[in-house]
């Protein structure tokens, strides 16, 4: 119902430039990986206030019987964890997730 209403938190894995896989064995493959690797706790943190911010749209609707359950595959895997660990969803179904890194608890 509410993905008909494009409710949703924004994607980390926007502006990866594609890349799926291993890298190719170059020095630009090396280039990419490092940059693929890199901590993404501050983004996963920026990730889970749009998070928040979500919910809070979902439950002020009237379609919304007041719980929301989180689904993430690979990079939005952290938040379907750290939905209802942190912001008190009701269900997180988590698919392939990628390592949330140093996000907090």
């Amino acid at each position: 119902m509410f993905a008909g209403n494009r409710f949703g938190a924004g994607s980390l894995a926007r502006g990866n430039g594609g890349d799926k896989g291993p890298m190719p064995r170059t020095e630009d493959g090396a280039r990419r990986a490092a940059e693929r690797a890199r901590d993404r706790g501050p983004m996963i943190e920026a990730g889970v206030k749009d998070l928040a911010d979500t919910i809070a749209e979902v439950k002020s609707r009237a379609q919304c019987n007041g719980r929301v359950g989180v689904v993430g595959l690979c990079y939005g895997g952290p938040f379907a964890i750290l939905g209802p660990a942190r912001l008190g969803c009701d269900a997180g179904v988590s698919i392939r997730p990628a390592p949330a890194g140093r996000c907090g608890s």
